[in-house]
């Protein structure tokens, strides 16, 4: 490589990024080699991705034996089930974010039984690229009647259900949220007596 490849290679910042006319080729052992055109080395400006971190819970009760989970109904999406989830605001830690957004979103109160995961995804909003990231937290119901939104959050909601914990992976939208449920069977598995 010329000096002036590496010179220009290394005075870029780390978070460049340096896209080269690259060309990854084969070698006859199968592998994959890249090869850069250092005469053509130049970087090149790609859009920040925006990131968002949320909280979520999945909220479960004991109804006479039978585990349920809280479920909503976003406003907009006629066909689709998930778990109340929003923003963490500036200052708040992501269980506390979780416990808010099961209040506002469902109406009811839940108490912080155990982290579950984290769920990640790119989506699009007003034509730019957005990184979200959901962490997700096993609830347990403490009172409140589902459904009984405070008026600045009932536009966000269409319908609030209990749903039953063992169908929730095949009633529930997004593969991500599954998921958290199918943790959340096993951490209560685990776990049974604190319900």
């Amino acid at each position: 490589m010329s000096r002036a490849y590496l010179a220009a290679w290394h005075s870029l910042p780390l978070s460049a990024n340096l896209v080269a006319d690259s060309v990854a080729r084969s070698t006859r052992a199968g592998k994959q080699e890249l090869a850069l055109r250092d005469a053509e080395c130049q970087p090149v400006s790609i859009a920040a991705v925006k990131r968002e971190f949320s909280a979520g819970g999945v909220v479960v009760r004991d109804a006479d034996g039978v585990l349920q989970l809280a479920a909503i109904r976003p406003a907009g999406k006629a066909a689709v089930w998930a778990l109340p989830k929003g923003n963490i605001a500036e200052g708040e830690r992501a269980e506390e974010a979780a416990a808010r957004e099961i209040e506002e979103e469902t109406g009811v109160r839940a108490e912080l039984l155990a982290k579950l995961g984290h769920v990640r995804y790119t989506y699009s909003y007003g034509g730019e690229r957005i990184f979200k990231i959901v962490t997700f937290f096993l609830f347990r119901y403490v009172s409140g009647e589902l459904g009984r939104l405070k008026i600045e959050h009932a536009h966000e909601v269409a319908e609030v259900r209990w749903l039953p914990l063992a169908e929730a992976p095949t009633l529930l939208a997004y593969g991500g949220e599954r998921d958290m449920v199918r943790t959340a069977l096993e951490t209560l598995g685990k776990q049974a007596e604190r319900l």
